[in-house]
């Protein structure tokens, strides 16, 4: 049986439909090529471009739906289909959303998919993946507690193999990046020092995420701590700050992407005579590269907790406690400048980068097994 999902958009009394045939109930929504856009009967008071501008809005959210849905629906990977409905199920919610902070926007006939969602969810559920609502992992998450009472009971052997399972089990898809790192500290428990490194460094490898490589980046100099390698914590030191930075300002472009775009929108709905949804904006904490003014008091401590990090004091903070139990702790100064003009320098960090400003400090030969220390480009080296 053919069903029909209308969107009416509301504009001042005239209306923009947007038909979309399915002939799927588990997935009524199609591919965006068959959306059809009914001409508009009514004239409107505004400029193509206005009404495109508009229409996109809500097509896009519904575009992402169309697609999701049916790679939920059509996908044999279990992983896929969760995360799949999951993405169609936000989007639905962020629509509704849309439309309701936009008074001139109203959308109807949403309870066809909204059924949709919940019947896959339900077929899920059943299957024994995932509980959409309860936002449930099941298996994955249930061999992490498995793992960390094996830990516990200081079966360290049981509990590596317990954590890798979770890793290709059902819900392993939501696991975080500190749950990765639970395995290379527990290979390290259990004696495996040379394996724990491999995965470390593998993880470290295939997350080129500035946020995670942070955190990688301490675990690492950890790590390497309770292996009393205090030189390569300290390496490790060096290079977790620098990824603390790159956060610290892709943080900071964020907020002046997000100054840049409410401008825009401000004079886009001034263009069309709807005041602006906040137009008392406060404060002024700085200017975009457009010469758009930040109101967004984020920018203000993103930007304070920047000049902190690239401080000299703070850098030496950082690797003092690691400094102090090695040979070259009357360096700290030299080290802590040498850090910071590498810093100040550039815009991208690298390990590679950040080895080479270390190695007139470390003595000790800066392989880590047989295989060395891996770069980051995925190079073995011996030295640097």
């Amino acid at each position: 049986m053919m069903e029909l999902l209308v969107f009416i958009l509301v504009f001042f009394g005239a209306y923009v439909i947007f038909l979309i045939i399915t002939d799927n109930f588990k997935n009524p929504f199609k591919q965006a090529s068959n959306v059809e856009q009914v001409p508009i009967t009514k004239p409107l008071n505004f400029s193509n471009k206005d009404k495109q501008v508009i229409i996109q809005c809500a097509q896009r959210m519904v575009d992402i739906i169309n697609e999701s849905l049916q790679i939920s629906n059509n996908s044999k990977n279990p992983s896929t289909k969760i995360s799949r409905l999951r993405v169609a199920s936000d989007n639905l919610h962020q629509l509704k959303q849309y439309a309701n902070e936009y008074p001139f926007i109203t959308l109807t006939a949403t309870s066809k998919v909204e059924k949709s969602i919940s019947d896959l969810n339900q077929e899920f559920l059943t299957a024994g993946y995932f509980n959409l609502d309860a936002k449930e992992i099941h298996r994955a998450r249930d061999l992490l507690k498995e793992a960390t009472q094996l830990k516990k009971e200081k079966r360290y052997d049981e509990a590596c193999e317990k954590l890798k399972e979770a890793y290709s089990a059902n819900g392993s898809e939501e696991l975080m990046i500190q749950d990765y790192l639970r395995l290379p500290m527990y290979l390290q428990l259990a004696g495996k020092s040379d394996e724990g490194w491999k995965a470390l460094d593998e993880i470290r490898i295939q997350n080129k995420d500035n946020f995670n490589e942070s955190t990688i980046a301490k675990q690492i100099k950890i790590f390497f701590r309770k292996e009393k390698k205090y030189e390569l914590a300290v390496l490790f030191s060096a290079w977790e700050i620098c990824e603390i930075i790159e956060s610290q300002e892709d943080m900071l472009k964020s907020c002046i992407n997000m100054a840049d775009t409410s401008v825009e929108s401000d004079k886009y709905f001034s263009e069309l005579g709807i005041s602006p949804f906040n137009s008392n904006k406060g404060l002024q904490y700085g200017v975009t590269p457009k010469g758009n003014p930040i109101h967004d008091h984020g920018y203000h401590i993103f930007s304070q907790n920047l000049t902190k990090t690239k401080s000299l004091e703070s850098i030496k903070e950082a690797i003092l406690k690691d400094l102090v139990k090695t040979d070259f702790i009357d360096k700290e100064n030299e080290i802590a400048k040498d850090l910071q003009k590498y810093i100040l320098s550039k815009k991208e960090y690298h390990l590679n980068e950040v080895m080479i400003v270390m190695k007139k400090y470390i003595t000790g030969d800066l392989s880590i097994t047989e295989d060395a220390l891996l770069l980051s480009e995925g190079k073995a080296i011996s030295s640097v």
